[in-house]
């Protein structure tokens, strides 16, 4: 295990327009901090440019990093067929070596800026670091009683509670990585939860999620009614 290094998990569908923003604005934040940092973009079976801009991004920056000159390399996983959000997930952290794993969405709508703090919270002995979404600018009013219907029911029914609000913005220590990586990726029903699970000292941070940088959304209702039928099976 790397204890200098941090990956970070960015699962890519059909994200063309947003591949090297997101890399642009991951950098702002962690320029500076102790740590070397390996991006991860994993495509998911992309229709799009998606991998063809990965591919240059990493043409194009990466030598950066081997010169010493930042400390953020580029790295990733693609896929010919799309599996789903979840599975690009479980893929990037099953190919994980890393003091610390950060999982954020590709859109922008997960903010970097919030980084540093996850980071220090880490630092100072949290097991995971849940992203809580107070707001979401791109939300529609039908989205978010779906949302809300959804952690009612999940909470109703199961003993241990899901965090109400929490997002695939989340990080983990390398104890928790070394558990996960343990398992059958088949056995791992709703990463989220599993995390939770598995966490001993978890903290929770709130943001508000901003606007969609490029593209639209890929995450209907049908698969939140999807990730519901899961998480009443985990």
């Amino acid at each position: 295990m790397n204890y200098s290094k941090i990956n970070i998990i960015v699962s890519s569908y059909n994200e063309e327009g947003n591949i090297e923003p997101i890399y642009k604005e991951l950098l702002k934040y962690l320029i500076g901090i102790k740590y070397d940092f390996n991006i991860i973009y994993v495509n998911d079976g992309s229709t799009d440019k998606t991998l063809d801009n990965i591919k240059n991004l990493i043409d194009n920056y990466n030598s950066n990093f081997n010169d010493n000159k930042i400390n953020v390399k580029i790295s990733f996983i693609t896929y010919e067929k799309n599996r789903g959000h979840e599975y690009a997930m479980i893929k990037g952290i099953m190919n994980s070596d890393a003091k610390y794993v950060i999982v954020l969405d590709c859109d922008l709508q997960h903010p970097p800026r919030l980084i540093p703090e996850i980071i220090n919270s880490l630092d100072n002995g949290y097991d995971a670091i849940f992203m809580k979404r107070t707001k979401n600018m791109d939300s529609t009013v039908i989205k978010r009683i779906t949302s809300t219907l959804y952690y009612k029911l999940i909470n109703f029914i199961k003993k241990d509670k899901l965090i109400e609000g929490a997002s695939d913005f989340f990080a983990f220590n390398n104890d928790i990585l070394e558990e996960v990586k343990k398992m059958d990726f088949n056995n791992i029903i709703f990463l989220r939860r599993t995390i939770q699970k598995l966490s001993k000292n978890k903290k929770i941070i709130s943001f508000v999620a901003d606007k969609r940088y490029s593209g639209h959304s890929h995450y209907s209702m049908i698969d939140l009614f999807k990730l519901a039928i899961k998480s009443i099976k985990d």
